[in-house]
């Protein structure tokens, strides 16, 4: 799982460079492959590990407090003191800043705050299933659960916007971190099934997903029914193939320290975000073409080593290892 969430993290990487470094990105095929896949992956992986025996309050609200720390002090903390106050953004108002970040949480680290209103979400799902015996009786509490959550965002939604909160992140993200949770949940099963049952599946995930991204934009479709349907077809078929092949190359991706690579996912992710802007304004050129590959390029390298620094730098010290990335050790 660690070389999967490496793998992910470096196609993340590349996704955002492509964004910022050549001007066809949102027409590139490569950009669609990677961004049908990778933050699908990152919800599935996430919920995967949200999966857990809680049988009590109490230790239900320590979870509670690690997503606080893991999360949610990441999201408010490069926001408010690198977006706002280092970097100038909002004219360095940090009410005003807060403000427009609950409006759209995408001016920010989105995706942490999804996993965390998620793992929330999840947290208690985790203790109703503990609550309840029989396979039955638990998957039938635990829908009964996610569908109230869905249902107060639907009308939270209804009365402010659909944006407020990432609302329309949670809703269609929660569907890869619930599946990723069930996954887990119903892991003792998936191991009996034989390799054939897992070649076939991946036979026809690999047809679906190709079909799919070679045909249809899925940056620029509309977010609508059909929209969200083909994206989460994408993503789920997208991600199994990339697990098979993962799990085929562990030898080969544990040489090149993938999975080393996959156990600093959290920091890699919050630290390059605000590093892969370098060549924004000279990204005039396609990916395949010279100017544009060698712009990918030198944007790339210079990412990879900032990135680097930076979160050498801040986990030297306890307290910006803390705020920036959740962490206590």
């Amino acid at each position: 799982m660690d070389c999967y969430k490496g793998v992910l993290i470096v196609l993340v990487v590349l996704g955002h460079i492509f964004e910022y470094s050549v001007s066809d990105w949102n027409h590139n095929i490569l950009e669609n492959l990677i961004w049908a896949v990778q933050m699908p992956g990152f919800m599935l992986v996430s919920g995967y590990f949200s999966f857990r025996d809680v049988k009590n309050a109490e230790k239900l609200l320590v979870g509670y407090r690690k997503s606080v720390e893991r999360y949610l002090l990441p999201f408010l903390t490069w926001f408010v003191l690198i977006s706002v106050l280092l970097l100038g953004n909002y004219e360095h108002d940090v009410l005003t800043a807060l403000i427009s970040l609950a409006w759209r949480v995408d001016g920010g680290l989105w995706f942490i705050w999804v996993v965390f209103v998620l793992s929330l979400v999840m947290g208690l799902c985790n203790l109703i299933r503990g609550k309840v015996n029989g396979f039955v009786k638990q998957f039938m509490t635990v829908a009964v659960t996610v569908g109230v959550s869905y249902g107060v965002l639907l009308i939270l939604a209804k009365l402010t916007s659909i944006n407020f909160l990432g609302i329309k992140f949670i809703l269609y993200y929660g569907l890869f971190y619930g599946l990723g949770w069930f996954i887990r949940w119903t892991q003792s099963f998936w191991e009996k099934q034989k390799t054939v049952f897992y070649d076939t599946v991946a036979f026809i995930c690999i047809c679906i997903f190709a079909a799919i991204t070679f045909n249809v934009n899925l940056y620029l479709i509309d977010d609508n029914i059909a929209g969200i349907m083909l994206r989460f077809i994408a993503g789920t078929t997208g991600n199994y193939v990339l697990y098979y092949v993962v799990k085929k190359l562990i030898p080969q991706l544990q040489k090149i320290k993938m999975d080393w690579i996959g156990m600093y996912t959290l920091e890699i992710y919050v630290t390059h975000m605000y590093t892969n802007h370098l060549f924004a304004e000279v990204a005039n050129d396609a990916f395949f073409t010279i100017l544009g590959f060698s712009t990918f390029t030198v944007s790339l390298i210079c990412t990879v080593v900032l990135t680097g620094i930076v979160i050498v730098v801040l986990k030297s010290i306890p307290a910006t290892n803390y705020l920036f990335y959740g962490k206590r050790k």
